[in-house]
């Protein structure tokens, strides 16, 4: 996903090793002029040795494995050569200038940063993420004005985040995550991914926060998710529509939440969990009927859910429906046996007037509640 991008004392004993060095460089150039890569490679490599300090030749060799499309190979030399001299790569006009032949120049720090990304991505894509990592790093310190290098940023630190050793490691990366995120939101906030995702981070931490018990901050994070999710919403991004009505539903706001939960299911008819979570909104808001119709498309895309059935079957003794309600407890049980299940078929079977089938329920829950 990324791309690219010594003074010595004027002795006269120094007159030869300087004109050898300059041999090297102006072969080098030579070949590059023909697009003979290879022998420049190798012209690069002697230059190297006759100038061990000099960042130059790999800013040369860098370019040429760009040319060559050998992406990891050219970030590698990049990185060597700002090793060697940083001021190279912060003064862009010095970098130009470097990577020029007879003042034309052949590479600008637009086209490093592509080159750059480009080598993350191919480490990306060969799962060596510490390397696209390494590579990404670099390249928002050589050009941090190179929006989309923030967004990588945020991916790999997501991934670091999910192989942590432990959960104060994992905090630390997806802190990075959301500051990487939220620097590319600010360059380009009329961004709808942007807006999404940062949405997304801040609900998740605001779920977080919850869960510890802290509302204060917990709502206010939900707030910015809300506002930031509804501008993903208004920018035509329709994933938003879920994460939206989840958001607003932990704000108590249900009646609104299912609005958008109705319109990221229509975009997903075939998404399970978006039909369970309306379904429950919806009990939550008290629109039984909204809930009843939700379930059952649930049921349909996934008919072995043990919680699906157990509140269709609930929403259906509430309609009087015991025939059917009996049926899905039925089916709950069969999946996993609960004492809740069996309370639920003893109201059923009461209401049907089978009063000893529904002591035999009563019973049965009554032991699954003392673990026999």
């Amino acid at each position: 996903m990324r791309k690219l991008f010594a003074l010595t004392l004027m002795a006269t004993v120094a007159l030869p090793t300087m004109a050898f060095a300059g041999r090297y460089s102006s072969s080098t150039k030579i070949y590059v002029q023909q697009s003979n890569w290879e022998k420049a490679l190798q012209s690069i490599e002697k230059w190297k040795n006759e100038d061990p300090k000099s960042a130059e030749p790999y800013l040369w060799e860098g370019y040429v494995y760009t040319r060559m499309e050998k992406y990891t190979d050219a970030a590698r030399a990049f990185m060597d050569a700002y090793k060697k001299d940083s001021t190279v790569f912060l003064d862009h006009r010095k970098f130009e200038k470097k990577l020029s032949i007879t003042g034309q120049n052949l590479m600008n720090v637009n086209a490093l940063s592509i080159s750059l990304q480009n080598a993350v991505i191919q480490y990306y894509n060969e799962q060596k993420y510490d390397d696209a990592l390494k590579v990404a790093e670099f390249l928002v310190k050589v050009n941090p004005n190179y929006a989309q290098a923030y967004q990588v940023l945020t991916t790999l630190y997501q991934i670091k985040a999910q192989q942590a050793e432990n959960d104060s490691i994992a905090l630390a990366y997806i802190d990075k995550a959301r500051q990487a995120l939220e620097k590319y939101y600010h360059m380009n906030p009329d961004d709808p991914r942007a807006n999404y995702f940062l949405g997304v981070f801040y609900y998740q931490e605001a779920s977080s926060l919850i869960a510890k018990g802290d509302t204060t901050n917990g709502n206010a994070k939900l707030r910015k998710a809300v506002e930031l999710l509804k501008k993903a919403m208004e920018l035509g991004y329709k994933d938003a529509y879920y994460d939206l009505g989840l958001a607003l539903s932990d704000l108590g706001k249900n009646d609104e939440a299912i609005e958008y939960l109705k319109k990221a299911a229509e975009n997903n008819p075939d998404n399970f969990e978006i039909w369970f979570n309306l379904a429950v909104v919806a009990i939550k808001a008290g629109d039984k009927e909204t809930a009843l119709e939700a379930l059952k498309k649930a049921h349909e895309i996934k008919p072995d859910d043990y919680t699906t059935n157990y509140l269709l079957s609930v929403l259906l003794t509430e309609k009087k429906d015991y025939e059917d309600a009996l049926k899905y407890v039925n089916d709950a049980i069969a999946i996993k046996e609960t004492p809740e299940a069996y309370e639920q078929k003893a109201i059923i079977l009461r209401e049907l007037g089978r009063k000893s089938e529904a002591i035999k329920a009563i019973e049965k829950a009554e032991k699954l509640k003392k673990g026999k």
